[in-house]
């Protein structure tokens, strides 16, 4: 078992199926023995992306009935498009127009009461 010292950053940590040492668990190769860990850098970017993409419709839904809570939605869904390539997965896409909408929705609602 490894041993931290203090202040270290402890992160996810994995074995390589060739070697046996230790690796990053986001290796896409082995730093020790070059091979293939299995889990390819595209595949890392698409967990992000998708990743990103739920937490912005997650976020724009609660802005419905919350505002402010539709920022948080633009922000991922800003973050999963750029993650993408500077393109909107369609889940992306549905959160920050939905966020823009209750934004909208809700500031017009607002001056309306006032």
């Amino acid at each position: 078992m490894r041993k931290y010292s203090v202040g270290e950053v402890r992160t996810e940590m994995k074995y390589c199926t060739t070697c046996g040492k230790e690796i990053m668990d986001e290796a896409v190769i082995c730093p020790h023995c070059g091979c293939a860990t299995g889990k390819s850098a595209i595949d890392t970017r698409n967990e992000e992306v998708t990743e990103y993409a739920n937490k912005a419709w997650t976020y724009a839904l609660i802005g419905f009935f919350l505002a402010p809570f539709a920022i948080p939605g633009l922000i991922y869904a800003s973050k999963s498009k750029s993650k993408n390539g500077d393109v909107f997965t369609k889940k992306a896409k549905d959160a920050y127009i939905a966020s823009i909408v209750w934004l909208i929705l809700w500031s017009l609602g607002l001056l309306l009461w006032l």
